[in-house]
């Protein structure tokens, strides 16, 4: 017949939760974390194979439950939270007889907790002395009676007569060495598995105290240590009262409270932080070895003492003896039993940060209060230190903004005369030769316009700053305008351009069309940078279609000099080209690809390569469109190649233009002037705001760096008058928060400078016209 008693040497704990929900349950948790970076090795933990580490359920919970209710950023959860969420999701842990002691009232885990230990015990014991012990036997029914009881205090003091009957009997027969070394082993097993349980200090209730010491309580959290010490305070306290009670149990109550006793001093000499006890009048009565560590006062020095003498800093004293004395007259006070920050002072006069908290127990001969004091310097240095760092980081990204702002108004102001009056000169009809100079002054103006905006690109890729826009436009009216954009380079270049576009595609979607259009520009532009002869094709294809949505593939294919199999990935680096060469010969500043790479990633798509050496090049993508029913005005609708404006298309608009460049004013006149406007000049921002309010126009084109009164000034005070004339700025310094203030102070849109007369006549259009029709 199998004995009871073999039935506990086999239990093990083991839980019943499938490996499967095991993994779920940890992958809610990983879940919870609201920052993942900053646990990275904790994720680690829980997605560890589960089917080998059994034994870890419960201490690898324990871990996940203490961060997300201690450490983690948001702190979504309380201890209490977390689990009743845990228990709502997955309902069957109830019935877990490993995991359900999270879910059961404090008494019924303390039974379980102590039920486990004795267990713990029964097995070594019969395992050093085999399992036909008829001593064991008995304590093992006993057990088994305990567990099927229902949890009460009763039935703890029952367990805890069970540790001093078997301690005894060990002791007895084989000697005091090896009984603690059982229970230090049965101890050191049960922490192994719920060290981290809420009421894991309430075992050493039930251990003899004469093997309680630094193994056992070295386990323990400083929360834990104070439980303990107050816990034992109380105890110590009720013994007292029974001592008087009871004159006839009165040499047994001062045994236990000796022992009580004991254990205290041995708690409070073991804390890792300084323990001090003071009476009602604020003198200290207690002080352990950290106090001496921390402080450098000798116990002998400290007892006696007042407090505010010797570790209060002296502009703090005064408050300190007055909030304590107004606590001892009305009781009330907003620090007890809180965790505070505060500054202390050692014996040599250093002022240094402490944590602290203060609790009070109240007993016949008055009040005594305790403190547990932790020093904090050396986490409040790593704390400044962390400040400094992303201080030193928030002035290095301001100084490079500000950097990037200034170059950037510095180089666009003498590039929009450059570009602008090129432009003017081109619709002039100028002789061949002069057309060929200023097509090459143009192309060169815009290609340095290019290269400072890629870098205006790249530095809001790398601050997270870059968002999309999503707005309607015709998708085949886009690519024709790349497409127009292009030719004369190509033909320059005398390789053949071509524009294939799937008929099956709808004729309007909703999208990002600038930054598709970028993508295709750079990888355009790139095709015929480096092809010497033959051809470069644009190819759209529609690849699938779902409801109201298009998946779309843009490839641009070349016959060029190809990249080298080892080389594609580095094209995409920053800074980086297929060869050292390839800039001296061709030009480029490496960023163009870089970019294009990470808009793709914002669109949730990815640039692919087929290329082999003098096999040309063939990149392509897929972006998912959204279908649009209506007909969207393309945002180049109304531009076409130089010379095709519509000459009169704002015949009778009047344009308040306020700028304090000549040079600007000059291009922007003349182009509104050739296609039928009328410009109105204000040289600086107060002019501007007397000649709008003594004068009707349709417009206002607005400068935002001006002399007397800026443009966002001028902007809002033209808007206490008026609110419905459009307002578009004019800025060289095309940055987010140069566009925030733009719009914040009343102004509907923006024009980047130096602007090509596209640009100019679009926003123009759109603003003063239904349509600007081409003739």
């Amino acid at each position: 017949m199998k004995s009871i008693f073999t039935i506990f040497r086999k239990k093990i704990p083991v839980s019943a939760v499938p490996v499967k929900d095991q993994r779920q349950l940890f992958d809610f948790l990983i879940r919870e974390i609201s920052v993942p970076k900053r646990a990275e090795e904790l994720i680690a933990v829980g997605k560890r194979d589960r089917s080998s580490a059994a034994d870890e359920l419960l201490p690898d919970y324990f871990l996940f439950e203490r961060y997300l209710t201690n450490l983690d950023p948001e702190q979504k959860h309380t201890r209490k939270s977390l689990r009743t969420a845990i228990q709502q999701k997955f309902p069957e842990l109830a019935s877990d007889p490993f995991l359900s002691i999270l879910f059961i009232s404090d008494i019924e885990k303390r039974q379980r907790l102590s039920v486990f230990f004795v267990q713990q015990c029964l097995t070594i014991c019969g395992n050093s002395f085999g399992t036909s012990n008829k001593f064991l036997e008995q304590l093992s029914l006993h057990l088994a009676a305990s567990q099927r009881q229902d949890a009460s205090e009763q039935n703890l003091q029952d367990l805890q007569g069970l540790t001093d009957s078997l301690y005894n009997y060990v002791t007895t027969n084989f000697g005091q060495g090896l009984a603690e070394r059982i229970y230090n082993n049965a101890y050191q097993e049960t922490a192994r598995f719920y060290r981290q349980l809420e009421v894991f200090p309430h075992l050493i209730s039930i251990l003899p105290k004469s093997i309680v010491g630094l193994a056992q309580l070295n386990i323990l959290t400083q929360s834990q240590v104070e439980q303990i010490y107050l816990e034992k305070q109380k105890e110590t306290e009720g013994l007292n009262i029974q001592l008087k009670q009871k004159i006839e149990e009165a040499e047994e109550a001062r045994n236990l409270a000796l022992k009580n006793e004991i254990l205290l001093s041995s708690v409070i000499a073991s804390s890792l932080d300084a323990m001090v006890s003071l009476d009602e009048h604020g003198s200290i009565i207690h002080w352990n070895r950290a106090a001496v560590e921390i402080f450098g006062y000798q116990p002998e020095e400290a007892i006696g003492q007042k407090l505010s003498d010797i570790i209060v800093p002296p502009n703090q004293a005064a408050a300190h003896k007055h909030g304590f004395e107004r606590f001892l007259r009305t009781r009330e006070s907003s620090i007890m039993n809180r965790r505070l920050e505060l500054s202390a002072m050692r014996k040599n006069g250093d002022i240094f940060p402490v944590e602290i908290v203060i609790t009070m127990a109240e007993h016949k001969d008055g009040l005594y209060f305790n403190g547990f004091i932790r020093d904090i310097s050396e986490r409040k240095e790593k704390e400044n230190e962390l400040i400094q760092t992303r201080l030193q980081a928030e002035l290095a990204a301001k100084a490079k903004t500000d950097f990037l702002s200034v170059m950037s108004h510095e180089i666009r102001t003498p590039l929009h005369a450059i570009i602008g009056f090129s432009h003017l000169l081109l619709e002039n009809r100028p002789r061949a030769d002069q057309q060929e100079f200023l097509n090459m002054l143009k192309f060169s103006g815009e290609t340095l316009l290019h290269i400072i905006n890629d870098i205006l690109d790249f530095n809001k890729l790398e601050s997270g700053k870059l968002e999309l826009d999503t707005e309607e436009f015709n998708l085949k009216d886009l690519l024709d305008n790349i497409y127009k954009t292009f030719l004369p380079k190509a033909k320059e270049n005398g390789i053949q351009l071509q524009l294939l576009f799937d008929q099956r595609l709808p004729a309007h979607v909703k999208a990002d069309p600038g930054r598709i259009s970028q993508v295709i520009n750079n990888l355009v532009s790139n095709a015929i940078k480096f092809t010497p002869k033959g051809s470069v094709k644009i190819i759209v294809t529609l690849e699938s279609e779902e409801n109201n949505d298009c998946m779309v593939e843009f490839a641009v294919k070349d016959t060029g000099i190809g990249i080298a199999y080892d080389k594609q990935q580095k094209i995409f680096d920053l800074f980086t080209q297929a060869d050292s060469n390839t800039t001296r010969k061709y030009g480029g500043t490496g960023l163009g690809l870089s970019i294009a790479k990470k808009l793709l990633q914002l669109m949730k798509s990815d640039i692919k390569l087929e290329s082999d050496t003098w096999n040309g090049s063939k990149f392509y993508f897929s972006v998912r469109l959204q279908k649009a029913g209506g007909v969207a005005e393309s945002p180049d609708d109304a531009m076409q190649s130089e010379g095709r404006y519509n000459r009169h298309a704002f015949d009778g608009k009047k344009i308040l233009l306020a700028e304090d460049n000549e040079i600007n004013v000059m291009v922007a006149r003349q182009f509104v002037a050739d296609w039928g406007g009328l410009v109105v000049v204000a040289n600086n921002g107060i002019e501007a705001v007397d000649l709008f309010t003594t004068d009707t126009f349709d417009l206002v084109l607005m400068d935002l760096q001006m002399p007397q009164m800026d443009g966002f000034t001028s902007s809002r005070e033209i808007r206490k008058h008026n609110s419905h004339v459009p307002i578009v700025a004019l800025t060289a310094s095309p940055i987010d928060e140069v566009i925030g203030n733009i719009m914040s102070s009343g102004m509907n849109d923006y024009i980047s400078k130096p602007f090509v007369p596209d640009m100019l006549y679009s926003k123009l259009s759109k603003y003063l016209l239904q349509a600007a029709p081409v003739q």
